[in-house]
């Protein structure tokens, strides 16, 4: 039987074998691998490193917490965009550092933040929120990669508001994320294709056939 631990427990181990056993950080992993592999754990969802972020906390785990207190109370957009580049990077990097993501409630704070500039957007279609929109949408697609267990009825909503925008630069991460939500989750499928978004997609990709029939034509007759 395959047993798990927690990013706690794991942490603790390769901080008592640097402290106790005089072990280098690079010692330290291999033994802790070595011991909890020799136990049967299964370590997939642990974040095996120690790129520590402030407090003995992990960077993606100190991004979500810094995130989530941009949105709440400064409203600094700059900040947020750069919270959202390096969060995405850290999502980027395997299942471990995604788990660990949605744990701290990444999913919940990118939504509300989408939601937000979404209304933003329609009221102004500026460069400034389009931009945004994608960044955010990027993050989501990051984030949900082989977890698209994440996906709730406002994530849906948002994904259908995406697709009505009409705007290529938003629809492209918008369907890299549907893709994610609906890989091996039948659940998701089925949420999805309950909405309008079905008869969407049939439209955009009867547009796709459209434009790449004239472009191949355009090619013929010169």
């Amino acid at each position: 039987m395959v047993r798990v631990i927690t990013q706690d427990t794991y942490d603790e181990v390769v901080k008592e074998n640097i402290d106790e056993f005089d072990m280098s950080p690079e010692e330290a992993i291999k033994e802790a691998i070595d011991q909890f592999e020799a136990q049967g754990v299964d370590l997939t969802n642990i974040i095996k490193d120690l790129a520590l972020g402030s407090g003995d906390k992990h960077l993606v785990l100190t991004t979500v917490e810094k995130l989530k207190e941009l949105c709440s109370n400064n409203k600094n957009d700059t900040l947020i965009m750069n919270e959202l580049e390096i969060l995405k990077a850290e999502c980027s990097k395997d299942i471990a550092h995604r788990v660990m993501a949605g744990k701290a409630g990444a999913y919940n704070t990118l939504i509300d933040l989408l939601d937000e500039k979404l209304k933003m957007y329609k009221h102004v279609e500026s460069e400034e929120n389009k931009q945004f929109i994608v960044k955010i949408l990027n993050c989501l697609v990051a984030l949900m990669e082989v977890q698209p267990d994440l996906l709730d009825k406002k994530g849906v909503d948002l994904i259908d508001s995406c697709l009505d925008l009409q705007n290529d630069e938003i629809i492209i991460p918008t369907l890299k994320w549907i893709n994610e939500c609906c890989t091996k989750h039948e659940i998701n499928r089925q949420n999805l294709f309950a909405t309008n978004i079905g008869k969407k997609l049939k439209i955009l990709l009867g547009k796709n056939n459209v434009q790449q029939r004239k472009f191949s034509n355009f090619n013929v007759s010169r």
